[in-house]
């Protein structure tokens, strides 16, 4: 009960290592972690960018076939007028 005691004293006097290194780190290290934060939100704003973009482009892609459609019907109407106009010359 003694050497309970006694030890229990002793370990308040003395700091713990790890308490006096995480604190001395904690405090170097906490520009470090504002910065990779800051840098970690623009990545993700970017990636966010990225799929709107891509979103974008397949919509763009899409309406670009569907205008190459349009004018291959316009341009074999337009061939079967003036074939129609040849003949009647």
């Amino acid at each position: 009960m003694v050497l309970n005691t006694s030890l229990a004293n002793i370990t308040a006097l003395i700091p713990n290592p790890l308490e006096i290194i995480s604190s001395s780190l904690s405090s170097t290290l906490a520009p470090l972690m504002g910065l990779f934060k800051a840098i970690g939100i623009v990545i993700l704003i970017y990636i966010i960018f990225l799929i709107v973009k891509s979103f974008l482009n397949i919509r763009t892609t899409i309406r670009i076939k569907q205008i190459s459609q349009d004018v291959k019907e316009i341009k074999e109407k337009i061939n079967l007028l003036t074939k129609n106009n040849l003949k009647k010359k």
